[in-house]
């Protein structure tokens, strides 16, 4: 009777934890009897769930799971990333990594599966990037520009195919909560993947899949702040470019010599408000163009006061000098967190207003002939 009861014991506790838990078995290749540290997604921060100790480079662990809503759980060696994982209840993950996650392999959970493909095409996305951006280094070096633009657009082409690849994944796996990390992703040089205004529609589509089948998960309701905050962001802009602004915030940052230089310095000219990042290789060569527009215009009244974004200031003031640009170039070290980015709504880069010669902004991302003809019009 007693051996009966246990058996059921024995049952009843497998079952629940099929409704509750994961099984995680796996190796980590290099090591002995060490330990690694599990840690779980909190949407804007990682929490330490529990310490796993291997023998002999193997893991059996048992994680209880708050829900049925996933989490994003990440596996760390002496504070590097061998393995991650998207655990359902009565997940059986089996995976082989090793301390460097350069044999990373996992089976008996999709969702893992999938978030692994994400991780191995954002590794397959920087070694294309850094092997574009070493050739790109050497043609600027050697002053083969032409190389250089085919480079350039080689770097484009990259960008934009991953973005596809993105969209795709989307649209065929659309109950993944891997969609939220894509959502979330970034461009080698920082840059985020989905930035466009139009790209709230791929945030709603996934807000709205997912809903479904997860309505309580704390990432779907921090997707619904954010498509929240680019509607309310697209309104602004749209208001901005549909109706002339009389007046705009005012700007005052230093320059490269640590002079601080403020934006009405320029009352009374034609201005050309630039915002950029300097450690871009694509914003690094629109200067390119605002140079030919700064020969042909800056006599008549025409001026450029530019903004970067950057965080190191070195590097930026570096990129001012190696450019030899004539116009106003500052900077105050706060990247996207800087209060002029803020006063005029930038959410992505680069970006640039038209002021004309009585402090109205005229026009928002003005390029090619259409900027020349809005400043030809505005020095009139």
């Amino acid at each position: 009777m007693k051996r009966i009861l246990l058996v059921f014991l024995a049952s009843v506790t497998l079952l629940s934890c099929n409704r509750e838990c994961a099984n995680i078995k796996g190796i980590v290749e290099g090591l002995n009897k060490d330990t690694l540290v599990l840690k779980v997604l909190a949407v804007n921060s990682q929490q330490v769930v529990d310490t796993i100790i291997t023998e002999e480079g193997k893991i059996s662990y048992r994680l209880k799971l708050s829900g049925t809503n996933p989490d994003f759980y990440y596996l760390y060696y002496r504070e590097r990333l061998i393995a991650s994982f998207i655990p359902l209840p009565g997940d059986y993950i089996k995976f082989a990594t090793d301390t460097t996650a350069s044999k990373y392999i996992i089976e008996g959970s999709k969702e893992s599966g999938l978030l692994e493909i994400l991780d191995r095409n954002a590794r397959l996305l920087k070694s294309g990037y850094d092997s574009l951006m070493t050739l790109y280094t050497e043609a600027m070096a050697s002053a083969n520009k032409t190389r250089a633009t085919e480079l350039n657009y080689q770097l484009g082409s990259l960008y934009v195919k991953h973005k596809q690849g993105s969209i795709k994944k989307i649209f065929t796996e659309p109950l993944s909560i891997t969609n939220v990390a894509l959502l979330y992703e970034r461009f080698p040089n920082g840059l985020p993947i989905f930035s466009e205004p139009q790209d709230v529609l791929i945030f709603t589509r996934v807000r709205d899949s997912l809903k479904k089948v997860y309505p309580g998960s704390p990432y779907i309701a921090k997707l619904s702040e954010e498509i929240a905050r680019i509607d309310n962001i697209n309104a602004l802009n749209l208001k901005l470019s549909e109706a002339a602004q009389s007046g705009y915030p005012e700007i005052t940052l230093p320059d490269i010599n640590a002079k601080k230089i403020s934006l009405k310095d320029c009352s009374g000219n034609v201005i050309l408000l630039s915002f950029w990042n300097s450690s871009d290789v694509n914003q690094r060569l629109l200067n390119q163009e605002y140079l030919s527009l700064y020969d042909r215009f800056s006599a008549k009244g025409f001026t450029i006061f530019q903004v970067a974004a950057d965080i190191d200031k070195t590097s930026w003031a570096n990129t001012v000098r190696e450019q030899k640009l004539p116009w106003i170039s500052v900077c105050d070290g706060l990247g996207a967190s800087s209060p002029a980015l803020k006063s005029f709504n930038v959410t992505s880069l680069p970006v640039n207003f038209l002021i004309d010669k009585e402090g109205t902004i005229t026009g928002k991302n003005l390029k090619g002939e259409e900027l020349i003809r809005e400043i030809t019009r505005a020095l009139k």
